[in-house]
């Protein structure tokens, strides 16, 4: 290949052809040589590199002409060889450099001139612009025709960028200056961080005397960013810089701060030392208030937990959207560079083609040789050059609002628990029959297999052999794969694999075998394989004994540890022992009388109702709707250490709502009210639920106090009503453990049991528990009538009684 010694060969033997023979830049460009018209001529590439060694020779005057002949050439956009897809100087790059050789030349106003095509030519360009206006003051300057040229050495650099980018600046205050700048964060920058920062919040502290501590005064959550954290951080960090003329170097990080119920930031300066500057950009994250009530008491992090709500699935289906987008715009950028290098090629065999049947002129000659010293070092810079880091890059800052580990164990446990509880087969769910009802929904092989390895990873080896066989099932009637099975390119003998080691750990030591033999079928070539299977052979004729010693091996799979009866699906065998009947309740509050309600009794001891059409179709759609943005997952809590935790037995996302929140949440806490003949001031506040995949709430008892420690005071859970905000297709029933009753949800209809016998005392046969949900979406809101205020509504019978509210 050519090296920089030929390049400054070529360059010299130009320079002497055009001063021996007193030819013009501009003609020999053309390929006029000497008044001769070839169908030779140079590229702006070439001009430039003549240009250049003109300059280094300090002959500004010709590099001046080399550089106009090299803009000719770019303005009557002359097909360009394959360097200019790569590189090729635009007009902006070869007016400035137009401009620089004229200032060494003393030509200041034709280098005015060319910055002023060079702006015009390019996109916003603070630095160029400030180039310019520093120019044009020099040369104001010099010639006297500027009396006021200090304000060019003092002014701020935020000005430079003002001109080509404008900010819309609102000035609240003069002295002291306080400014608002509109619209500088656009919404993707706004998801952004909202989504980074939303699962990493903690409370916010206040500085001390170099304590760090969280205090009343200061109601908030936060998180700290360094300026350089992201692309959005860097962005508005170079904001801050060119809006304020501040150097940024020494600021201090982002705190993106969200502000919960009353949330506040009492009265204060934010300098901590005399006369330190601190510039503060506050990124509020606007959450209702109700929702915060539970958030600020958390000890932990609030993570999403997908998997435990199906209300939100849709977002993950938006981001999904959002993500494949990005995917396509990725692949135009890898297309764009693969299409680059095929029209290289092509025109360089063009080259190759025409300039073999032509005659050798020293233009193409000096062409060749830029050509194949420099354009061809370009060529593997475009080569090895990224492209496309911008969308990767968001990759990376979406990747947290992405479902996590955590999510899938949610989805795996929920589907286990679904699984136990209904008696149902692998075979069967992955082929979309559930309980006996057949779905278009079925699972994919890749599926499966994750549901197998999740089981494994618990020692649950007769549960995973049937995940495992299910797949190898749907694998082997798998006609088109789709793009993650191609991206994870699982084999049928992993497969077998997996299959024979749980087949061992359960001592089927011929049925491992048959498997481990099929895995050596379909991958005869893999010695791995075939040694597993020799090594598994010989264990089991040398040793008939079972080969599995896992201690684990004795654990069944079928809901073992499910604090959940067989009868969720509502065909129990036990004859329940209940006088049922229906009738319209008009005794417990006079309003009744003008409109009762349809009450349903399922149980007089203890008293179990279902109060039927109490909420309107409408009210349940505002209520699913107000809520579905604020779900967290749903915590119990631990009174001894009143602290807050995300359990595996209850797999739902929940928000709570105060009872005067609206006029709806108001007009439902009367009618509890209304229907029971209840005292409801002292009630808890609303909380609204969904769940999720498989979603349940293992059998539990409401009241949170023991029978020594109520009525002293502190109140407790007294009565409980559960609010249908959704009919749920298949599923997700309350069921009564002690009783065998099962109750399905009935939209716009509500629960209610008391949790207190006659003596006030806890009500063990009102244990309770949410059934998994097969299909559908659950909806509930539930409402807690605690004991404080019953005294004279409610009081305790010592007799054997029960009397009924009506």
């Amino acid at each position: 290949m050519p090296k920089l010694k030929d390049i400054r060969d070529a360059s010299e033997g130009m320079t002497k052809i055009q001063k021996v023979y007193s030819m013009s830049a501009s003609d020999m460009a053309q390929g006029i040589l000497d008044g001769i018209k070839y169908n030779s001529s140079l590229t702006a590439s070439d001009c430039v590199t003549v240009a250049q060694h003109y300059s280094n020779l300090s002959q500004w005057a010709s590099a001046e002409k080399w550089i106009i002949a090299g803009l000719k050439s770019l303005k009557r956009n002359i097909l360009q060889p394959e360097l200019q897809l790569l590189r090729g100087p635009s007009i902006t790059e070869l007016a400035k450099v137009l401009g620089l050789i004229r200032i060494k030349r003393l030509d200041y106003e034709g280098a005015l001139q060319a910055y002023q095509v060079a702006l015009k030519k390019s996109p916003p360009d603070a630095k160029l612009y400030e180039e310019h206006q520093y120019l044009e003051s020099m040369y104001l300057k010099l010639f006297g025709l500027d009396p006021n040229i200090e304000e060019y050495d003092n002014s701020y650099k935020s000005e430079v960028f003002s001109l080509c980018s404008p900010v819309k600046k609102e000035i609240l205050s003069v002295d002291p200056y306080i400014a608002l700048f509109h619209d500088v964060i656009s919404q993707k920058e706004q998801k952004i961080l909202q989504s980074v920062s939303k699962i990493h919040l903690m409370a916010s502290t206040t500085i001390h005397n170099n304590n760090k501590a969280v205090k009343n005064y200061r109601i908030s959550k936060s998180v700290w960013y360094a300026s350089d954290y992201n692309d959005v951080t860097k962005r508005l960090t170079t904001f801050m810089e060119q809006a304020t003329g501040y150097d940024m170097k020494s600021s201090e990080l982002f705190q993106v701060i969200n502000y919960g119920l009353g949330g506040r930031f009492d009265g204060h300066e934010d300098y901590l030392l005399t006369d330190k500057l601190v510039l503060l950009l506050g990124v509020f994250l606007f959450l209702p208030f109700y929702q915060c009530l539970l958030v600020e008491d958390y000890n932990f992090t609030v993570h999403t937990r997908f998997s435990r709500s199906v209300a939100n699935m849709d977002k993950l289906l938006k981001l999904e959207e959002e993500l494949a987008l990005n995917l396509e715009k990725y692949a135009e950028v890898l297309m764009l560079k693969a299409n680059t290098i095929k029209w290289g090629v092509q025109l360089m065999a063009y080259r190759h083609i025409e300039e073999s049947t032509l005659a050798w002129d020293y233009l193409k000659s000096y062409s060749l040789t830029v050509h194949m010293q420099a354009d061809w070092l370009r060529w593997q810079l475009f080569i090895e050059k990224p492209v496309g880091l911008e969308y990767l890059d968001y990759m990376k800052s979406i990747k947290p609002s992405l479902p996590q580990s955590w999510d899938f164990n949610d989805a795996s446990e929920g589907l286990r628990r679904m699984q136990g509880v209904y008696q149902l087969k692998a075979n069967d769910i992955s082929g979309g029959l559930l309980d006996g009802v057949k779905y278009n929904s079925t699972f994919s092989y890749l599926d499966c297999i994750s549901m197998a390895q999740h089981l494994m990873n618990q020692s649950r080896w007769e549960n995973a052999a049937q995940w495992t066989q299910a797949g190898i099932k749907l694998f082997k009637s798998t006609k088109k794969s789709t793009e993650l099975e191609l991206i994870r390119g699982l084999k049928l003998e992993e497969f077998y694999n997996t299959l024979a080691f749980s087949l061992v750990q359960q001592d089927e030591s011929q049925l491992a075998l048959e498997a481990s033999e099929n895995a050596h079928k379909s991958a005869p070539h893999d010695a791995e394989i075939f040694k597993a299977y020799q090594k598994l052979e010989n264990q089991i004729l040398s040793n008939p004994i079972p080969v599995n010693n896992n201690n684990n091996s004795h654990l069944k799979d079928q809901g073992e540890d499910l604090q959940l009866p067989r009868c969720c699906n509502g065909r129990c065998e036990i004859a329940r022992k209940f006088s049922l009947y229906c009738l319209y309740n008009t005794k417990t509050s006079p309003f009744l009388r003008l409109a009762p309600i349809k009450t349903e009794l399922l149980s007089k001891d203890p008293y179990i109702a279902i109060f039927h059409d109490v909420v309107y179709p409408k009210e349940l759609t505002r209520i699913r709707t107000a809520c579905k943005s604020h779900l967290i997952a749903s915590t119990t809590i631990n009174y001894t250490s009143n602290a807050y935790s995300v359990d595996s037995y209850r797999t739902s996302k929940s928000v709570w709502i105060p009872t005067d929140s609206n006029n709806l949440t108001q007009r439902i806490t009367n009618l509890v009210g209304d229907a029971t003949g209840l005292e409801m001031t002292t009630s808890e506040m609303f909380q609204v639920i969904n769940y999720g995949i498989g979603g349940l709430f293992e059998a539990h008892m409401d009241p949170v106090l023991s029978n020594a420690a109520r009525f002293n005071g502190t109140d407790d859970r007294f009565a409980t009503t559960i609010f249908w905000l959704s009919d749920v297709e298949q599923g997700g029933a309350t069921i009564f453990t002690k009783l065998n009753l099962t109750v399905f949800p009935q939209s716009g209809s509500a629960l209610f049991w008391y949790n207190l016998d006659n003596w006030g005392n806890e009500d063990k046969r009102t244990e309770h528990a949410g059934c998994p949900v097969i299909v559908g979406s659950k909806w509930i809101m539930t409402k807690w009538v605690t004991d404080m205020g019953q005294e004279f509504r409610k009081p305790c019978y010592k007799s054997g009684v029960f009397p009924l509210p009506f």
